[in-house]
């Protein structure tokens, strides 16, 4: 299992552990918000799922390019 240093910095990255965590209760609170801020929710998940395919290209190393 040889990884290069580049990979394995960026596997080893705390954030990539914790960052997956935070897209479901982001979700909840985009669906959840409607009630407040109406059409804006669809702008608020919109984003979370953004953050749902940026967050593995960031801190999971070549996993999915």
């Amino acid at each position: 299992m040889a990884m290069h240093d580049a990979v394995r910095a960026r596997h080893a990255n705390p954030w990539g552990a914790c960052s997956p965590v935070s897209i479901l209760p982001l979700l909840a609170a985009a669906v959840w918000s409607r009630v407040w801020i109406g059409r804006w929710a669809v702008v608020l998940a919109g984003a979370v799922l953004l953050w749902t395919w940026l967050n593995p290209r960031l801190f999971h190393g070549n996993a999915f390019r």
